[in-house]
C-alpha cells in the first residue's frame, strides 16, 4: 500500500485539496517568515504571508481569490495575484488591514527529488512532498522595515490538505552540525472512526547518518496552551527522547478549512527550541540542541488560547 502511494505522489498534481508552503528561519533563530498557497475550501484559493520575530507581535497577511485566478505550470510553480512561487524563487506582497508584507528570495540548495530521503514511504501516505536542505537569499519587508536574508534555512513543502489533527516539528541544524535534520510528526484525521490508526514518526540525520524510528511514540505529552511536546522514540536498542516547545507569545494560529467543510486551527511556533537525547546500547548518550526549529500544531479546539491571526 505504501509502495503504491508514494509512486502517486512522485509526480504530484495540483488538487482542491493541495497546499505550497515556504519555511524560513535566521541563522540566530531570532526571526522567521512562512508562506503558503493553499485552497481553501471548494472554490477559492489564498496566499499567506506570516512573520515571527523574538519580542514582536507576529505580524500576518492573507488575501483569497477565486479559484481561477489561480495559474499552475507544475506543482511547484505557481502565480496567484501579485506573488509568484517556484522551485527557485519566489516574490509576492500582500496588505491585510494595517499590515504589509513583501518578499523577494531566492532558493538554493540541491535539487533532489522530494522522495531521495527516508522516510519517503511515510510522507507519501501524509501526503506530502518537500524539498529540504535548502538556503534563502534576498529580503523581506514587514510594515516598511526591510530584512535581509543570508543563507537562511528553508524548506518548500507540497501538501495535500487532508483534515489531519496532531504534532509536527522539524528542525535543521544542530550546534555540532549544522547540516543535521530532525522531524517528528505525531498525527490523526480529524472525525477518524475508532480504531483508525494514525501517523507517528521521527527521524533524525546527524553527522551524515540516518536514524528512523517508525510507529507510536513511547511517551508522549502534549500541550496545545503552551506548545510544549515531549515524546520519545524506540527502534531495537536505539532510544530518541527529546521535547519542543514555543513560547505563546512567539506563535500564531491561522484557521484552516479542510475538504468538506471541517475547520481546523493551525498554530505556527517558527521559533521553538528544540532538545533531543539519542541512546544506543551501551554507547553514551548524544545530547543535541537544534539551532533552529518549527513547531505545527492541527487541533479542532478554538478554545487554545493563542493568536490568531486569518
Amino acid at each position: 500500500m505504501l509502495g503504491g502511494l508514494e509512486a502517486a505522489f512522485r509526480a504530484p498534481r495540483w488538487l482542491p485539496s493541495e497546499a505550497l508552503s515556504v519555511t524560513l528561519r535566521d541563522p540566530r533563530g531570532e526571526r522567521a517568515l512562512w508562506l503558503s498557497w493553499a485552497r481553501e475550501g471548494a472554490s477559492r484559493v489564498g496566499v499567506t504571508a506570516l512573520s515571527i520575530a523574538r519580542a514582536e507581535a507576529p505580524r500576518c497577511a492573507r488575501r483569497t481569490f477565486g479559484a481561477p485566478c489561480l495559474q499552475v505550470e507544475d506543482p511547484w510553480r505557481l502565480r496567484l495575484g501579485r506573488s509568484t512561487v517556484d522551485g527557485t524563487h519566489t516574490r509576492g506582497s500582500l496588505v491585510a488591514g494595517d499590515t504589509s508584507l513583501a518578499w523577494d528570495l531566492r532558493l538554493e540548495g540541491p535539487p533532489e527529488p522530494p522522495y531521495a530521503h527516508p522516510g519517503s514511504a511515510l510522507r507519501a501516505l501524509r501526503g506530502e512532498a518537500s524539498h529540504e536542505g535548502r538556503v534563502a537569499l534576498g529580503a523581506f519587508t514587514v510594515d516598511g522595515v526591510e530584512h535581509p536574508v543570508q543563507r537562511w534555512a528553508a524548506t518548500m513543502t507540497l501538501q495535500r490538505s487532508l483534515p489531519v489533527v496532531g504534532w509536527r516539528a522539524l528542525a535543521v541544524g544542530f550546534d555540532d552540525d549544522p547540516h543535521g535534520h530532525f522531524e517528528a510528526v505525531d498525527l490523526g484525521l480529524l472525525g477518524a472512526p475508532v480504531g483508525f490508526a494514525g501517523l507517528s514518526f521521527a527521524r533524525l540525520l546527524h553527522r551524515g547518518r540516518w536514524l528512523r524510528f517508525e510507529g507510536p511514540a513511547v511517551t508522549n505529552r502534549r500541550e496545545v496552551g503552551s506548545l510544549s511536546w515531549r515524546f520519545g522514540f524506540s527502534r531495537g536498542a536505539a532510544r530518541l527522547s527529546g521535547e519542543v516547545t514555543a513560547e505563546p507569545f512567539e506563535a500564531a494560529g491561522l484557521q484552516h478549512e479542510n475538504p468538506g467543510g471541517r475547520v481546523t486551527c493551525a498554530l505556527h511556533g517558527l521559533l521553538a527550541a528544540c532538545r533531543l537525547e539519542l541512546s544506543e546500547g551501551e554507547r553514551p548518550a548524544t545530547h543535541l540542541r537544534a539551532r533552529g526549529c518549527s513547531l505545527e500544531v492541527r487541533t479542532p479546539d478554538a478554545a487554545h488560547g493563542l493568536l490568531m491571526v486569518g
